[in-house]
């Protein structure tokens, strides 16, 4: 039998014929459960609108029932698995169509309607309005009474979902005012039922409702000796903690219940969903409270550590929660990261990214797990690289999901992080002209998430031992000779330094400063050609604005690529000068002003600056001696004055001024730094200095001056 291609299967089911039209529903209701390929396959020809069509003419007439059954399943498999089939459903008016199937007299599509409506609110978001206007939620509430406990359980669930914010809640709180107040509402009464997978769709319902009054309310479900009810009061805790919220998790830590201690009791639950919510409450907890307000903070950490790598081997359905949870424990912590890295975290996580069928949620969990695994660690980088899944990481970065896109530029960004990665073989060959190429693209995503890691990781390429700096010079590529390799040739085709330059403007801070710093790389210890295009890119009133940012680290970045820019030829210098004219020395100035508030590092670059400015010609050195920063150097020349930190390049500079060489102006720069005592000061240095470096270097700028 030959398979026939999905445009023709879909065509079948607008067929005139009722038998061929459920056959075909049917066909294709089977062909895609559990198979993501086949659902994308299906949704490129059009079937979420055919189906919606079909179940839309459908009327009262005998025959229809499991025609709506078919058709309901196979929306709900939709939805499942890949996010744009949920979107299509709803926006295509699917809600309206399912919930029309709760009036039925046949109970098997009512129950396939709530099956469907689940799955789609599960994987949503769905507009809590579509489902809370009064006709359709007392249909929802009189089938909690269901005798088929399926329908009821399913209908529970789908409050627990559309309940997540505050007027939702209200809305339905107003139909079920017993809810609250007692008088056996069904919700109620299913968590006295023997079932419990009921009472716990039930219990899910009442504490997406009141999740949204404090962590009190939750504290007090767990006070209870119903096991169901203290599972629901994880799930509730896990929203109210989800966010960050230090008075909630002080608030539940002043209660006379020991909350931390029940939390790690339930981590060690026999069901594993409850296991779960505990170490995401755990996770919570750790990641917004400091170690002054959480007692045993570091213990608590671990053991939430350890729940969840076991917890990593679940079933698909627990574990796709796992990653995100995992990255968030360990992220600030070494120590930490050191643990999961010995317990095999990595190789665990990298199974999931060779399984064709996982989820964006996943991908995202693991790739934010694999970034903070390997973004301090130079053990986590060799693990990643050594797990074979750079190939996923790379194929993530054209992702439709901007989630997806943003979190595996980031692992990205973690990976080159490392001097020993960038000089192994992570960048050689075409790998690294795809992942360059890659990255280059997402510089201009329509999502600044996605904008900020890219950039991070760009920076981290294009430093001076990486093979892929010169590959982001797209427009400039004929002008010189650039090494000829695969990733470089990849990259000159998608402008990278021009956006860089672009970037530096954004009101992004993040953003604002990657670029930045990018650019530093870039001009670190790099040739004529690659010093003229980011000259000719980024305007000097830009680069003068990066010197005023008002982000200090922002300043840093745009000192350090002028410092850079300064470095390694006379022919260099002048470019710089001709590029920046006399605001050159005075924005030098600004930074080296006694009088200004300037961090130790900015002025330390600043001074490491002129040291590069002096090692030019006599026109340079000239130009320097006869602006104020000579009697600013002498400031930090002073014993008692700043740091040695700013005193060794001071000194330097001095060394610069009077190197010995043929120059004809070398006497009257000698003269002119006596005259201002500069030997008086390096006398001084060299007695009281207690930096060797700085003693050794004072010998030297003495010797010169005798």
């Amino acid at each position: 039998m030959v398979a026939r291609p999905a445009d023709l299967e879909v065509a079948d089911i607008r067929d005139a014929d009722p038998q061929k039209r459920l056959r075909s529903v049917r066909c294709l209701k089977n062909a895609i459960i559990g198979n993501n390929s086949k659902k994308k396959e299906y949704l490129q020809a059009g079937a979420i609108p055919c189906l919606l069509e079909v179940m839309t003419a459908v009327t009262w007439e005998d025959g229809c029932e499991e025609l709506l059954v078919q058709s309901c399943a196979a929306l709900g498999s939709f939805a499942c698995g890949i996010p744009t089939g949920v979107e299509e459903i709803i926006t295509g008016g699917g809600i309206s169509c399912l919930t029309s199937t709760l009036d039925y007299a046949d109970m098997r599509v009512v129950e396939a309607g709530v099956r469907s409506l689940k799955l789609i609110c599960i994987r949503g978001p769905v507009p809590p309005e579509m489902l809370l206007q009064p006709p359709i939620l007392n249909r929802l509430v009189a089938l909690l009474e269901s005798p088929r406990h399926e329908i009821g359980e399913a209908v529970t669930s789908i409050f627990a979902r559309i309940c997540q914010t505050a007027e939702a809640a209200a809305a339905l709180n107003a139909l079920c005012s017993e809810l609250r107040h007692g008088d056996a509402p069904a919700c109620k009464r299913l968590l006295k039922h023997s079932m419990p997978v009921l009472e716990a769709a039930a219990l899910d319902a009442l504490c997406s409702v009141l999740r949204h009054g404090n962590a009190i309310a939750c504290k007090q479900l767990l006070e209870q000796s119903m096991p169901v009810l203290e599972a629901a009061a994880l799930d509730a805790l896990c929203s109210v903690l989800r966010h960050g919220d230090v008075p909630a998790c002080k608030q539940l830590l002043e209660q006379s219940i020991p909350v931390l201690e029940v939390l790690m009791r339930m981590m060690k639950d026999r069901h594993m969903e409850t296991r779960l919510m505990a170490a995401s409450c755990c996770t919570y907890m750790c990641s917004t409270l400091g170690p002054d307000d959480l007692r045993g903070g570091e213990d608590i950490k671990r053991s939430t550590l350890a729940a969840l790598h076991r917890l990593l081997s679940a079933g698909p359905s627990i574990a796709e929660s796992v990653p995100p949870l995992l990255a968030r424990i360990i992220e600030d912590s070494e120590e930490l990261q050191k643990t999961a890295l010995d317990a095999g975290a990595i190789q665990r996580l990298a199974s999931f990214l060779s399984n064709p069928g996982c989820s964006d949620m996943l991908k995202e969990g693991v790739f934010r797990a694999l970034a903070n695994l390997c973004m301090k660690l130079d053990e986590g980088r060799k693990q990643v690289i050594d797990a074979k899944v750079l190939m996923y990481i790379v194929a993530a970065l054209g992702n439709s999901n901007y989630v997806i896109r943003s979190s595996s530029a980031l692992c990205i960004m973690a990976l080159t992080r490392s001097v020993r990665a960038l000089r192994s073989n992570l960048l050689e060959s075409e790998g690294g002209a795809k992942m360059a190429e890659a990255l280059c693209k997402l510089l201009q995503d329509d999502n600044t998430d996605v904008q900020v890691n890219a950039t991070a990781a760009v920076c981290n390429l294009v430093l001076e031992f990486s093979s892929v700096k010169v590959a982001v010079l797209e427009k400039y590529a004929n002008r010189g000779s650039f090494p000829s390799d695969p990733t470089q040739e990849a990259v000159f085709l998608k402008g990278g330094l021009q956006i860089l330059a672009q970037h530096t403007n954004s009101m992004v801070p993040a953003l604002r400063l990657h670029s930045t710093w990018a650019l530093r790389n870039m001009a670190y210890k790099s040739d004529t050609t690659v010093r003229h295009s980011l000259m000719g890119e980024l305007k000097w009133s830009s680069m003068r604005a990066l010197l005023n940012d008002e982000d200090e680290q922002v300043q840093e970045q745009a000192i350090c690529t002028l410092r850079n820019l300064c470095m390694d030829s006379p022919n260099h210098i002048t470019a710089v000068f001709d590029w920046a004219g006399a605001d050159l020395l005075a924005i030098l100035e600004e930074k080296l002003d006694p009088c200004r508030n300037i961090s130790v590092s900015i002025a330390e670059h600043a001074i490491y600056t002129v040291v590069n400015i002096l090692t030019g010609s006599d026109a340079h050195k000239d130009a320097v001696l006869s602006s104020n920063l000579p009697a600013m150097l002498i400031h930090y020349l002073r014993g008692s004055q700043g740091t040695s930190e700013l005193r060794l390049p001071a000194i330097w500079c001095i060394i610069n001024f009077t190197w010995p060489d043929s120059s004809t102006g070398l006497p009257g720069r000698k003269r002119k730094l006596l005259e201002l005592g500069v030997d008086e000061y390096l006398k001084g240095l060299l007695q009281l200095d207690p930096t060797l470096d700085v003693r050794e270097r004072v010998k030297t700028a003495l010797e010169q001056l005798q």
